[in-house]
């Protein structure tokens, strides 16, 4: 990661280090009670978008100025798809 290896990462991180694996494991095992596919898109929700993509799409704007919205990413939109059963929320069929 950034050129780095995972010792030196360590060292230079001492106090704040995290093992990637750990974080993700850490996220997807806070659902306790939850089937495998909804403590994956917890990490998705989590880890990937909060983590990563929000933030590339912030800069992104930053720089070219523009502004752009999430509606999608509503906290009402979020609640409202993690009480939709797992059996409604993929086609087995259809992978995409």
């Amino acid at each position: 990661m950034l050129g780095f290896k995972s010792a030196e990462l360590k060292n230079l991180m001492i106090d704040k280090w995290v093992d990637p694996l750990d974080f993700i494991g850490d996220n997807f095992n806070y659902l306790k009670q939850a089937d495998v596919q909804t403590k994956t898109q917890y990490v998705d929700l989590n880890v990937v978008l909060e983590g990563d993509m929000v933030k590339k799409l912030s800069i992104s704007n930053d720089i070219s100025g523009l502004i752009t919205r999430s509606p999608m990413l509503d906290v009402n939109v979020i609640e409202l798809a993690y009480k939709i059963p797992t059996e409604y929320k993929i086609n087995k069929k259809d992978k995409k």
